[in-house]
């Protein structure tokens, strides 16, 4: 597999819990989906910083 295909793949679910939590936004998970959909989104930053820079 491929950066750019773990890189879909990661953004794809980091989004997916971040509007799952969201739209839970009420019920007791949800925040916890969407810290883990953040921590994914700044996971996929920095992994697209360093295979950038090398």
């Amino acid at each position: 597999m491929e950066l750019f295909d773990f890189n879909i793949i990661a953004g794809s679910v980091a989004m997916l819990l971040l509007v799952g939590g969201y739209a839970m936004r009420e019920r007791k998970g949800a925040d916890v989906c969407m810290v883990i959909g953040v921590f994914g989104l700044v996971v996929l930053i920095l992994n697209t910083i360093v295979a950038a820079a090398s």
